[in-house]
């Protein structure tokens, strides 16, 4: 049972400490603290990422997408969407929100318009492009919720990978994350995942 005060939340008796600071409306949030990473995606993956959204009551957002650096095949599109966490990994969809455009530099997104709370996974889709994007990507988080490959690992589990992603992104997502195929992805060593963002409404 978890009961709220001020700008807290106690568990099992007082015992669990969790705080958790109110989105504000007009920010954008995303699910790591240092994003200065860009990258290129060759791959036709299909990545998600983990994402909280605090309050007792969650937040609600009006926008999802991805900041491009450079722009890749003029008619390429990549397709977003936010898929519900259950123990710690992606699995019913909650929004397919469409595709977005590769040919447009800048912060590319979708409009939204849902309550998220807690723990959900925000998901990409690339195609395979004759000159792919540059985009922003989630290179470390302020903690490893994925936890390490190994207790000396110096670098953190980011998210989900899935290759083969082209006809996700023509056809939509599927209702369900395939985790049974998917690939626990370390930035650096499999791909570095799009750091994609939520705009809290």
């Amino acid at each position: 049972m978890v009961m709220e005060k001020g700008g807290w939340a106690y568990g099992q008796a007082g015992l669990d400490l969790v705080t958790y600071p109110r989105w504000i409306a007009g920010r954008y949030y995303g699910p790591t603290a240092v994003i200065t990473q860009t990258t290129t995606n060759t791959h036709e993956q299909m990545f998600a990422v983990p994402i909280y959204v605090p309050g007792p009551n969650g937040g609600a957002v009006d926008e999802l997408g991805l900041e491009l650096f450079l722009t890749g095949t003029t008619d390429g599109l990549f397709r977003v969407g936010i898929y519900d966490d259950f123990e710690g990994a992606p699995c019913d969809l909650i929004v397919d929100a469409g595709t977005i455009s590769t040919a447009v530099a800048g912060w590319q997104h979708v409009d939204v318009a849902l309550r998220l709370r807690g723990w959900a996974w925000l998901a990409a889709a690339f195609d395979d492009y004759t000159t792919p994007p540059t985009y922003r990507a989630s290179y470390t988080g302020p903690y490893s919720i994925l936890g390490h490959a190994r207790p000396e690992s110096t670098t953190v589990v980011a998210g989900y990978s899935v290759d083969g992603s082209r006809a996700v992104v023509q056809a939509g997502l599927p209702a369900r994350f395939p985790l049974n195929i998917a690939t626990l992805n370390t930035p650096g060593v499999e791909y570095y995942l799009p750091n994609l963002m939520l705009r809290a409404a």
